[in-house]
């Protein structure tokens, strides 16, 4: 943990002396780490249509897919409801 915590120490205090030195705004400096840590990503939602058998919700699931990956957009996750919709979660 301690290493962690000093590793951690060593990355803001190196980013925040290179905006310091620069003479950036604090804002520049937050939207920096913002875009380091793996903020601004992109995420859509879909919600397929009633499919009580497997084979249409599967068959729909990968036309969406392949459709929403021709947009730029990877599935990350997906859940099955009980009223036999699925919730597809994108990222771009």
């Amino acid at each position: 943990m301690k290493v962690l915590r000093k590793k951690l120490s060593a990355f803001f205090s190196n980013i925040r002396y290179t905006f310091v030195r620069k003479k950036h705004s604090l804002f520049y400096y937050y939207n920096y780490l913002f875009m380091k840590l793996g903020g601004g990503r992109m995420y859509k939602t879909i919600v397929i249509s009633y499919s009580p058998k497997a084979d249409d919700m599967a068959q729909k699931i990968e036309e969406k897919a392949n459709e929403m990956l021709e947009k730029g957009y990877e599935l990350v996750t997906m859940s099955i409801t009980g009223t036999a919709k699925a919730i597809l979660v994108f990222k771009k």
